[in-house]
């Protein structure tokens, strides 16, 4: 009998599995799981859930996190691993973007389809722009010529 190793096409892979959370108390302990059941002993990773409620993706990085992300994520908490320094959150902040609001995955948006008396609508998000320009980019009025100036 010979042994196949599955190699992701795109470098991604879904799994199912149940964690005991009385012997998975800590994000340590939750860390070395990950690491060992997707073997990533030698690449360092940041962990993230799907927060249940708008669909935002949050980093789990403390005992508190972990702590909130079991108690808002019941029954079925969503994890994504991804390389450290790879991650839209590293990089541009865990806010929730504005397209991220706009475009819900279905579940969410299911999931607060007969949640009509709590309905609200959201406020404004609050991220980095990426579309920012840093102020010494911007040209001086003086140095542009009077016919093109509006």
């Amino acid at each position: 009998m010979q042994l196949y190793f599955l190699v992701p096409q795109f470098d991604a892979e879904f799994r199912r599995i149940s964690i005991d959370t009385s012997t998975v108390s800590k994000y340590e302990d939750l860390y070395r799981l990950l690491e060992r059941l997707h073997q990533l002993h030698t690449i360092p990773f940041v962990v993230q859930y799907v927060d249940p409620k708008n669909a935002d993706l949050l980093p789990i990085n403390n005992d508190k996190n972990y702590e909130v992300a079991l108690t808002a994520s019941k029954p079925l908490l969503r994890i994504l691993l991804q390389r450290k320094g790879e991650s839209y959150g590293e990089l541009y902040g865990y806010k929730a973007s504005k397209s991220g609001r706009l475009h819900k995955s279905a579940a969410s948006a299911l999931r607060s389809f007969g949640n009509s008396d709590k309905w609200k609508l959201p406020g404004r998000p609050i991220s980095i722009q990426s579309d920012f320009h840093l102020v010494s980019s911007i040209l001086d009025v003086n140095i542009i010529p009077r016919e093109l100036r509006r």
